[in-house]
């Protein structure tokens, strides 16, 4: 009897460590997941600030060569 309720403390033990494992795990892959996305998203608002920079140039440029054309 002894025996018997000792193997289940050590199989509940084992179910615990296995229980935890796989939740550090689940907790990493969660954070790398997280990070990526961050990084995605900063890559992307820094491109958006160039293009919107490049159209305001350009937008600038079109209205000087209108300018130009109108004066002739």
């Amino acid at each position: 009897k002894e025996q018997k309720k000792e193997q289940g403390r050590k199989r509940e033990k084992i179910k615990e460590k296995v229980k935890k494992e796989k939740n550090k795990r689940k907790r990493e892959t969660q954070q790398v997941k997280q990070e990526k996305q961050e990084a995605a998203t900063k890559g992307k608002g820094k491109n958006n600030a160039r293009k919107k920079r490049r159209r305001k140039k350009r937008e600038k440029q079109e209205n000087e060569e209108i300018k130009k054309r109108d004066k002739k």
